[in-house]
């Protein structure tokens, strides 16, 4: 997969947001930090982080501001600084993150598993199957510790 479809399923301005929770910070900083905190999985180009920020930017939740270079050799940099008015933005965005995260790892959990014959079955991510005598029957999905149950009553 090429790495600008890879691109475009990184949730970017919520990792910008959260990154400028923590600190004023320039672009490739930005880019490099992603990088490092994610243990190189997530590679941006820094035009791509630049278009995420002028967005941020346009909605008045992140604000720019020019550094003076200390030495004769370094560059000015344009520092990037969240708004109070990202916060809600970011709880936004954490939540639907956290609900698409959620059902993509439900569909692809619902598929392929097969359910044992009759009675109620429980299947986990971790492939945990047990099988319990039951007169009734319905479908019930549940989350516990972070891993997906599935449970099904025949």
């Amino acid at each position: 997969m090429r790495s600008a479809e890879i691109t475009k399923k990184i949730p970017l301005e919520l990792l910008c947001i959260h990154l400028l929770g923590e600190r004023d910070m320039y672009g490739y900083e930005m880019v490099q930090e992603i990088k490092k905190r994610s243990d190189g999985l997530l590679k941006l180009n820094i035009t791509t982080l630049y278009l995420a920020l002028k967005r941020l930017n346009d909605h008045g939740y992140v604000s720019m501001y020019y550094s003076d270079a200390e030495a004769a050799r370094e560059r000015s940099r344009i520092y990037y600084h969240l708004e109070p008015t990202a916060e809600e933005y970011r709880q936004k965005l954490e939540e639907e993150y956290e609900r698409v995260t959620l059902g993509v790892r439900r569909f692809l959990e619902f598929g392929g598993h097969e359910w044992l014959g009759k009675g109620f079955s429980l299947l986990c991510s971790a492939n945990f199957k047990q099988e319990f005598a039951l007169p009734f029957s319905c479908a019930l999905w549940y989350t516990i510790n972070c891993k997906l149950i599935r449970v099904r009553i025949m």
